[in-house]
């Protein structure tokens, strides 16, 4: 680090220090109106090397801070990739702003959303790389490998002199965790978005329309469930006169549309993919997975049986998720009576006036008394973030500008784009109400933002907590589709999310147990995603389960569980 030209740019005489100082706590305390919120402030303690300095020259830059916009400009190269709507960094309202906020000059190393992967290993293995790494693709392995190799410099300090980074892992102290490296250090910062919809998205979309057309009450059971189905397929709820209608539909391809997914947290915890993990979850401090459970056996013959009365569609297994909005819209009445997924946009586009007829239906009860629903407190941590690398001159800049993207104003931006032109806070007299039903603290056109290069679109770190999220403006008389997957989510599925100690968080492998993991899942996960839907569509189950345990063994998944637990052993023990 060049400490002379440092102590150069952080003038301690700087007066233009800008404050949120009615957004202090992310989301925790209301909003004071536009005026009050227009500038941000970031501050960061030098962190000094002892060994290169004594006496007065030493006790001088440790008090010295970073204080935006710096004295003199400095340049920092930073990778980034094209995102949608955006494709030009440098001509950029965003760019313009954390240039104007910062005084930082900005040298864009740029990749294509294709060649992400290829280009930031090749710039980290040939040593080229610039002096931040922001997107979408730092991995857990990535932050550990050239962590260790002193690639990526180590931010628990730094991170203790933040506002924003702090408060964001106070209030989100799973992402901490998850971000811990195996030596106790922390090489990136993240994104935070904390839509609640998200943690519990294994949903399933039910027609309420046809439910009231045939006087059927909402089922609670999965036979009271079977029982709606087969009215849904004789009784011509879509009143047309045509046997056109399909009971439930899925797609292995949608979001979170696999038909199993709902259903089979009627009998055990089926958590899909999570944490990067396929069906596993944590039972008494074990990991294990959902299916060599013998309820999830039992699971599968209750949706066979659905199958062999042509309940669900045949084809959810192969057609992807065009064909089951195609199954959707195949017809100019409505034809579908219930499809899973993490949002009504898995069959039909959310503006459309079909998606009026549905509701989410609250998980099954099973014949067991299982009734739970897939729960993701992990949902928040997003894939982008920002490593600062040992090429970084001045690493106390690099982390004041990540805090000033952590703050409220640098988060939004980063997710709606220009201030006053896609989105502004709102006067704090102001009477309109957020997602949650509560006092509103800013609008948006959009989220994201629908212009390009007015925003970077989530390229580097940001922190949308959950109540600067859900005090985002909406009609009433119009509300948008988050306002009802939150009152769904709030009023219907956390209410049977199972505890947290029974989910698989993020774990942290090195590099050669992360490939020994990958080796493994890359032959169990599609052999059971084979097996499950053979046994829905009609393979004998009993005739066959010991040769599918036996299968599973002879893959490893003994030895996959066993690199997870370890993994999860360490975790608790941070």
């Amino acid at each position: 680090m060049k400490k002379k030209n440092l102590m150069r740019l952080l003038s301690l005489g700087l007066t233009a220090v800008m404050a949120f100082s009615c957004l202090t706590g992310c989301g925790k305390s209301e909003s004071t109106g536009s005026e009050s919120e227009s500038s941000a402030s970031a501050q960061v303690e030098s962190k000094t090397d002892a060994a290169e300095q004594t006496g007065d020259a030493a006790e001088e830059e440790s008090s010295t801070k970073v204080t935006f916009p710096l004295e003199e400009s400095v340049k920092m190269s930073v990778f980034v990739q094209i995102r949608p709507n955006v494709d030009n960094f440098e001509d950029n309202a965003m760019t313009k702003w954390l240039e104007e906020q910062t005084n930082i000059e900005f040298e864009f190393v740029v990749a294509e959303s294709a060649e992400v992967d290829t280009k930031l290993n090749l710039l980290l293995s040939t040593g080229e790389y610039p002096d931040l790494i922001m997107g979408m693709n730092v991995g857990s392995s990535l932050q550990s490998m050239y962590g260790e190799e002193g690639v990526f410099i180590p931010l628990n300090d730094y991170i203790e002199d933040t506002t924003y980074i702090k408060q964001m892992f106070e209030e989100y102290p799973q992402v901490l965790d998850s971000l811990t490296m195996e030596d106790g250090n922390v090489y990136k910062i993240p994104m935070v978005n904390d839509a609640l919809h998200m943690q519990s998205n294994h949903k399933m979309f039910i027609n309420q329309v046809w439910l009231d057309n045939l006087g059927l009450k909402m089922p609670t059971t999965t036979e009271e469930f079977r029982e709606v189905l087969r009215a849904f397929k004789e009784d011509d709820p879509n009143g047309n006169g045509i046997a056109d209608e399909i009971p439930m539909a899925g797609s292995p391809k949608g979001w979170n549309a696999s038909v199993e997914n709902f259903l089979m947290d009627a009998f055990v915890y089926d958590p899909g993919v999570q944490s990067g993990a396929k069906r596993l979850f944590v039972q008494d401090g074990q990991v294990v997975a959902s299916y060599t459970q013998d309820a999830y056996k039992e699971g599968l013959k209750y949706i066979q049986s659905l199958f062999d009365e042509g309940l669900i569609a045949r084809d959810s297994f192969t057609m992807d998720g065009q064909g089951l909005k195609n199954l959707a819209y195949s017809s100019d009445d409505v034809v579908l009576g219930c499809f899973p997924g993490g949002a009504q946009s898995n069959a039909y586009t959310v503006t459309d006036p079909q998606v009026a007829e549905y509701t989410a239906l609250e998980p099954l009860m099973g014949p067991d008394g299982v009734q739970t629903a897939f729960y993701n407190p992990y949902a928040c941590i997003g894939a982008s973030g920002m490593c600062i690398t040992d090429k970084c001159e001045y690493p106390e800049i690099a982390m004041a500008l990540a805090d000033l993207l952590c703050s409220p104003e640098g988060t939004m931006w980063n997710h709606s784009g220009e201030q006053g032109v896609d989105w502004d806070w709102l006067p704090e007299d102001t009477d309109m109400v957020g997602i949650n039903g509560k006092k509103a603290r800013y609008w948006a056109k959009t989220m994201p933002s629908d212009r390009m290069n007015a925003y970077w679109n989530q390229n580097g770190p940001d922190y949308l907590s959950s109540d600067l999220r859900l005090s985002q403006a909406v009609d009433p008389e119009n509300p948008t589709n988050e306002v009802f997957l939150y009152e769904m989510t709030v009023n219907r599925y956390l209410p049977h999310c199972p505890d947290i100690s029974e989910i698989l968080p993020p774990l942290v492998f090195n590099q050669e147990t992360q490939t020994e993991i990958s080796t493994l899942a890359a032959t169990i996960d599609p052999y059971v995603d084979e097996m499950v839907a053979a046994f829905c569509l009609g393979e004998d189950i009993d005739a066959n389960w010991d040769t599918f345990l036996k299968t599973l063994e002879d893959m490893g998944l003994s030895k996959l569980l066993g690199y997870y637990q370890e993994g999860l052993d360490k975790y608790n023990s941070k």
